[in-house]
């Protein structure tokens, strides 16, 4: 008959401490990121109700680690400010959002948008002050507002800005000549911008990111398109229709403007 080896042999005091320490840090880190994401989501998914909203604020808030360097600074959480309006009503939000990887790249990701930049913000029907912003990219959504919206306290004219390569003056164009110009998109900047003929000019060749063309006249009276690709599910239109506001997704490529120019 073997002979029992008392439990204390078995283990390393070593090991099992080991052991111990992992299962609290990766309890802790549970805690402090999976489980908050976790109920947030569930949220998420409870509020059916959905508009698009408007950035205020993204502040970090930032934590202390204790090394053998000394003392690390950290971005624990952020603190996201926003408001939003309904039949008329204007809500303001805030949340409290953990600094996972994914959080904090789509946060810095809104933080580097032009002002003012459009979320995504699901609610609760029963209660429209109960709200969460959806950080889903495909939810920072950016807004074209109609021409009837001008009271809606977020609304702006999109504007089409045509310069020189420089962006300091405006270009004078002569029949036959090749001009550069550049176009640009104001609040929608980090959307690819593209350039054709709509008549009497050739478009020769262009830098999409950039928004820089080569362009000849070929007549005293020619124009040009502006277009932009949108991507899918990243512009919203909204306008109102019988006094009710409407949200039309925008995607793909885009007119976003036209514009004629009359050589003398």
């Amino acid at each position: 008959m073997a002979k029992k080896v008392p439990w204390y042999v078995v283990y390393d005091w070593k090991s099992v401490l080991g052991v111990g320490l992992v299962i609290i840090i990766v309890a802790a880190y549970l805690s402090i990121y999976e489980i908050p994401e976790y109920i947030r989501n569930r949220k998420l998914n409870d509020y059916s109700g959905e508009v698009i909203g408007t950035l205020i604020s993204i502040n970090e808030n930032v934590g202390m680690n204790q090394g053998r360097e000394g003392n690390k600074e950290f971005i624990e959480s952020y603190e996201v400010k926003y408001k939003y309006v309904l039949k008329g009503v204007q809500y303001e939000g805030a949340n409290r959002i953990e600094s996972s990887r994914k959080n904090s790249l789509q946060l810095k990701k809104l933080m580097g948008k032009p002002e003012p930049v459009s979320i995504k913000v699901k609610y609760d029907i029963d209660n429209p002050e109960k709200s969460l912003i959806d950080l889903d990219l495909h939810h920072q959504a950016d807004t074209i507002y109609g021409n009837n919206l001008k009271d809606d306290p977020n609304y702006y004219v999109l504007t089409v800005q045509i310069t020189d390569s420089t962006e300091l003056k405006n270009v004078e164009f002569q029949i036959g000549r090749t001009e550069v110009i550049r176009v640009k998109v104001l609040r929608f900047q980090h959307y690819p911008t593209y350039v054709r003929n709509k008549y009497n000019v050739e478009v020769i060749k262009g830098d999409s990111l950039s928004g820089i063309y080569h362009i000849r006249p070929l007549d005293s009276v020619f124009a040009i398109e502006v277009l932009q690709d949108l991507g899918e599910g990243n512009v919203f239109i909204k306008t109102s229709f019988d006094g009710e506001v409407k949200l039309f997704p925008s995607n793909g490529m885009t007119s976003m403007a036209s514009r004629e120019w009359v050589i003398e």
